[in-house]
């Protein structure tokens, strides 16, 4: 009964984190730069968060909205 998916193939255990420590770094650095840069700007300042979603290499295409208060994971 072997019907565990592994998202990490070099994940020895499934009780270790699928993420690499790079990964995980990475997220909290976006958690801090998002709250630090991003969550407190009023509305007309949607070309500051398009920004900083670019500098972590988000693929933008267009002009979209993005609310300060959205949770981007």
């Amino acid at each position: 009964m072997s019907d565990q998916v592994t998202v990490n193939p070099e994940q020895k255990s499934p009780y270790d984190s699928p993420w690499t420590t790079e990964n995980r770094f990475l997220r909290v650095l976006w958690e801090f730069c998002w709250f630090l840069f991003c969550s407190w700007t009023p509305k007309p300042l949607n070309e500051w968060r398009l920004f900083w979603l670019r500098v972590f290499d988000a693929k933008i295409d267009g002009t979209p909205f993005v609310h300060q208060r959205a949770r981007i994971a």
